[in-house]
């Protein structure tokens, strides 16, 4: 089934068959700004450059892991403290790893006012730490009927094992569903599943496409 992208082809016909709503979290309802944690380690410890910070805490093997639940939020740490040769503390590490996040304020609005015949599921590739901030500071969280998280589920977006279990959670088939991501590979794979898709670069053209899709853009509720 062709997924549908805003600006490409004949937009579909209102409303359809859709009744669940999938969504990424981060880049879409909250800014992920990694630079900002990477920061506040080189501050505290100025012997680690931002970059070898970066290429470490973000190295696929080792995030991965992470965030397919094979490693402890303190197994993490340890892991990265071996492979940069350093002693960051774990509650200096966990203050930093969560500063990362800014409310993206029109998508949560948007959020906020979507109406209930949809149900509303997160597909995430995250990891604990990240989840206890947003839990802790925003209540995106609770707008959503179901939580499908890449360290919970132990399989990560695009892998298809997750799409599945969301499509589970959300008890709907693939072309009762609509599913939102900022990666363009996670989009292709839900498409090869036959879930019709949007590829989210931005507020303005997500907008189009769910007005095209549904003939409304969601207001938020008083």
């Amino acid at each position: 089934m062709t997924g549908i992208r805003s600006g490409r082809g004949t937009p579909p016909r209102a409303g359809g068959r859709i009744r669940a709503a999938l969504f990424d979290l981060g880049g879409i309802f909250v800014h992920v700004r990694m630079e900002r944690g990477f920061e506040a380690l080189r501050t505290a410890f100025p012997s680690l450059s931002e970059a070898a910070l970066r290429e470490n805490c973000l190295a696929p093997d080792l995030l991965g892991a992470y965030e397919k639940g094979r490693l402890s939020s303190s197994g993490f740490l340890a892991e990265i403290n071996r492979r940069l040769g350093s002693e960051i503390p774990f509650q200096q590490f966990r203050k930093c790893w969560q500063g990362v996040f800014t409310p993206n304020t029109p998508m949560i609005r948007f959020l906020h006012g979507l109406p209930r015949r949809f149900r509303r599921i997160i597909v995430s590739n995250t990891n604990p730490l990240h989840i206890q901030a947003l839990s802790s500071h925003f209540d995106i969280l609770d707008r959503f009927d179901g939580h499908v998280y890449s360290f919970e589920t132990g399989t990560s977006k695009p892998e298809e094992k997750i799409f599945q279990k969301a499509l589970s959670v959300a008890d709907a088939a693939p072309e009762e569903c609509v599913f939102v991501d900022d990666l363009e590979a996670n989009v292709k794979a839900a498409e090869a599943l036959g879930i019709p898709s949007h590829h989210f670069t931005g507020n303005g053209s997500f907008f189009q496409f769910w007005e095209e899709r549904f003939g409304l853009i969601p207001q938020a509720e008083s």
